[in-house]
């Protein structure tokens, strides 16, 4: 984390960019031990601060920008763990929350922790123990071919180990490297994992050799700007990454360039080295300290990165402003406490809602908030459930008098597909709802790997029709659930019923960050639209208070080519309608052979009348997507593959509808006249058509009365 120009920069410029943690302090230290010398403490802290000032420097920062980014940092001189007093309570804790650090022990040589790829990757696998060892060391050389400079497209094995097998053991492999540690293109951790599979390893030990000229290249790069990290290079194994991901089966680790060549240089000298690869517990190395002076872990460490810090600071900073939101003036119905979800029931609930009449005489009409925390089984990371999953929060409301709610559900579904994926909307809720009842989704959200910190605002008052009554109360049903197979999760859910605000700047930031424009061409060949026809998300929606009604437009379905089949609607303005919004909930999941539905960007057109409102989610299969969120509640630091932008949501987050006004395309004119809307989901412009099985768009589209 220190050693690497690459982790330094990118946490320099997280910290420069303040990302909603402009307030933070970073307190760096030594740990030591009991037995630790203040001195090798001082010593190594005055090297963090150095390094810390050289990166600065070579950000190309003014001397003001370098001196305002390093006050932020603050160094302790002593070891943390001779730290008593006021403080003792510091290396107590970070004692009490451990965590299994895979390290990598060769006796008589090294005993390090090390870097598993398939936390990054996700073309490595994922095994759910490393491997046990102890497993004989095998030098296959350069993995990668003679130099950088002359790799083959398909990279083969250094020919003087070109006979050489692993024979079950351990293969350690070097690989040409760049200023950032990883391999130089066109060789890839992939194709690396590759080479020792096919040599019958049980696991690949890597590690870089600089090529000449990296550090000088990297001197040379022009300082990044705020926002831009250097780049990555994603692991095409070969041109055909879906074969080679498909093919490895063996854990793959990284040691630094020192440790590699100390075993290689052992091994030319005759010795046999076996090496053993195991989850070591140790004491956590950092922690956060929140709004309210509590402790909180701050994740798992699964990059070489101090970006973690930066991560957790930012997470932090949203964390004080959904405190400093619910301290607004609301009526709250609490839903429940935190509840064990699990199997295909998941949470239900009864609740009884107040009339828009109750809600106006207490100043709580203007917005209605879904309040959804998620908690875990213990108090810690480590007892929360590993996978990221879909959880939907469904509802199916009637007046308590036992009519029907407000405009209710109208329209149909225009090649709808029943059901839903990971806890969709498909069953009945029951519970004993009487009258016009039909279920609907009224919130989702994707659960974290691994990490149980997550508490979400999400503002749903276009589908505020479907909830309240005028002049009565209303019964709702309310069920929470995932993927039924799933390990459980512990959520809690309270709906505020708020005073009218208009949409703050940061909400409107959010927003805006979230919805990409759509291309120019995109779209042409499937849709027809018109580029100059097309309008993004406008402000404003989310000030309008609850919707009267809404009319449910369309779901999602198989994004296959029979996707955008059926597509069409005619709705009509319900009578008094003064205002109309579209509402969509979009969200990609599964893999076909172009990464649809999750790592694929989509985009999602919408023709009223003619005229197209669309939608695409451009951050899907950004490798750093997912982080560019935490300010706006993404978890960080999670225990798999969250750093990824997918379509349409980010592991660890509430989703987000995508809304835009549309009362001139729907209202316009009066009379009622009935208005086709038709829809298509796209990928590149067009249909889908995947080789292989295809992805699941999960939506729920409305448009939404006032």
């Amino acid at each position: 984390m220190w050693t690497s120009d690459f982790s330094l920069d990118s946490f320099l410029l997280d910290v420069a960019a303040g990302g909603g943690a402009e307030q933070a302090i970073y307190l760096m230290a030594s740990f030591g031990g009991e037995a630790a010398s203040n001195a090798a403490a001082t010593a190594e802290v005055q090297w963090m601060q150095q390094r810390l000032q050289e990166r600065a420097a070579a950000l190309g920062w003014p001397p003001a920008r370098v001196a305002e980014v390093l006050s932020l940092f603050a160094f302790a001189a002593d070891a943390v763990g001779q730290w008593g007093g006021a403080a003792q309570w510091i290396p107590q804790t970070l004692a009490l929350w451990p965590q299994n650090v895979t390290t990598l022990r060769v006796p008589g040589a090294l005993s390090v922790p090390v870097t598993r790829l398939d936390g990054e990757y996700t073309v490595i696998p994922w095994p759910s123990e490393p491997s046990q060892g102890p497993a004989t060391i095998v030098d296959l050389g350069n993995g990668c071919g003679a130099a950088a400079a002359s790799a083959p497209a398909a990279p083969t094995r250094h020919a003087a180990h070109g006979a050489a097998a692993a024979g079950g053991g351990a293969a350690l492999l070097s690989f040409p490297s760049g200023a950032d540690g990883r391999p130089v293109a066109p060789c890839t951790f992939a194709a690396l994992g590759a080479v020792a599979q096919a040599a019958n390893a049980s696991v690949a030990v890597l590690f870089p050799i600089a090529t000449k000229g990296a550090a000088q290249a990297a001197s040379l790069a022009p300082a990044p700007q705020p926002g831009q990290f250097p780049p990555l290079a994603m692991p095409n194994c070969t041109s055909n990454s879906t074969s080679c991901a498909e093919s490895l089966s063996i854990p793959l680790t990284v040691v630094s360039m020192a440790a590699g060549l100390r075993v290689r240089a052992s091994l030319q000298e005759g010795a046999s080295l076996e090496a053993t690869l195991a989850d070591v517990p140790r004491h956590a190395m950092e922690l956060a300290v929140d709004h309210a002076g509590a402790a909180r872990q701050v994740g798992w460490r699964k990059f070489a990165t101090l970006r973690m810090l930066s991560w957790a600071a930012q997470f932090e900073g949203y964390n004080s402003r959904v405190a400093a939101n619910l301290t607004r003036p609301a009526t709250t119905v609490v839903a429940f406490g935190p509840t064990k979800m699990k199997g295909k029931e998941g949470v239900l609930v009864n609740v009884t809602l107040p009339s828009r009449a109750e809600l106006a005489q207490a100043g709580s009409v203007g917005r209605i908030v879904l309040d959804m925390a998620l908690g875990c089984q213990g108090p810690l990371d480590e007892t929360c459930a590993v996978w990221d999953r879909v959880v939907t929060l469904a509802a199916c409301c009637s007046r308590q008098d036992g009519g029907g709610v407000g405009g209710g559900v109208s329209g149909g579904v225009g090649g709808g597909v029943g059901g839903g994926v990971g806890g969709g909307v498909g069953g009945g809720v029951g519970g004993g709802v009487g009258g016009n009842c039909s279920e609907f989704e009224l919130g989702r959200w994707i659960t974290p790997f691994r990490r149980g910190v997550g508490r979400w605002l999400t503002d749903v008052s276009p589908l505020g029709g479907l909830l309240l009554q005028p002049d009565a109360q209303s019964r709702c049903s309310l069920r929470m659930t995932t993927d039924w197979w799933a390990s459980a999760w512990y959520p809690s859910l309270s709906l505020r019923f708020e005073a009218a605000a208009s949409p703050s700047a940061e909400q409107r930031a959010q927003d805006g960050r979230k919805v990409s424009p759509a291309g120019a061409g995109a779209g042409a060949g499937s849709a027809g639209a018109d580029p100059s026809s097309r309008r993004e998300a406008e402000a404003g929606v989310e000030s309008w208070g609850p919707s009267a009604s809404a009319t449910l437009l369309f779901r999602g379905g198989k994004f296959g080519p029979d996707y955008n089949n059926n597509r069409t609607v005619r709705i009509s303005p319900p009578p008094g309608a003064t205002r109309a919004a579209l509402y969509a909930v979009i969200t990609g999941h599964g893999s076909d052979n172009n990464g649809c539905g999750e790592f694929c960007p989509t985009e999602h057109v919408f023709r009223f009348a003619g005229t197209n409102v669309s939608v695409a989610y451009a951050d899907a299969g950004d490798f750093w997507g997912s982080t560019f969120t935490v300010a706006e509640g993404t978890i960080p630091s999670q225990h798999g593959t969250w750093q990824f932008g997918r379509d349409g949501w980010f592991d660890g987050n509430k989703v987000r509808a995508f809304t835009a006004d549309v009362t001139d395309l729907v209202v316009a004119g009066g009379g009622g006249a009935p208005v086709e809307v038709r829809y298509w989901g796209l990928y590149k412009g067009q249909t889908p058509h995947p080789t292989t099985s295809p992805g699941v768009i999960i939506m729920w589209s409305w448009v939404a009365w006032w």
